[in-house]
């Protein structure tokens, strides 16, 4: 029953999420599997992997504001008023690490904007 339940809040969840999640977690990881198999794939191209990095950068900050956004609307789909507040409380704190986490990329995405372009 619990497995159910789980198993229900998962597929809601995966539904509500934005499709824009879904293209940044694509494009994450390609720049992954990229950079793990830069050695192969990339041997005789020493720029392929400031850009691969930038990519994944790029990809990466949006992120953390969908994923909130996600909680969000888990909130609003809820019936019961516990798990309503825990999602919405879940979306406040996520908005807030979200902010964290992007000034904190952007510092990161001037400084290899700067390694790429110089």
């Amino acid at each position: 029953m619990l497995l159910t339940e789980l198993m229900n809040l998962a597929w809601l969840a995966v539904r509500l999420a934005p499709r824009l999640l879904w293209w940044l977690l694509a494009g994450l990881l390609l720049a992954a599997l990229n950079q793990i198999f830069r050695t192969e794939l990339w041997p005789n191209t020493p720029g392929a992997e400031p850009f691969f990095k930038l990519v994944a950068l790029c990809c990466g900050l949006p992120l953390p504001w969908l994923l909130a956004r996600t909680a969000q609307r888990l909130g609003r789909q809820l019936r019961g008023w516990f798990w309503r507040l825990f999602w919405r409380l879940a979306a406040v704190a996520g908005y807030v690490g979200a902010f964290i986490i992007s000034v904190v990329g952007l510092i990161g995405l001037a400084y290899q904007l700067l390694r790429v372009f110089s």
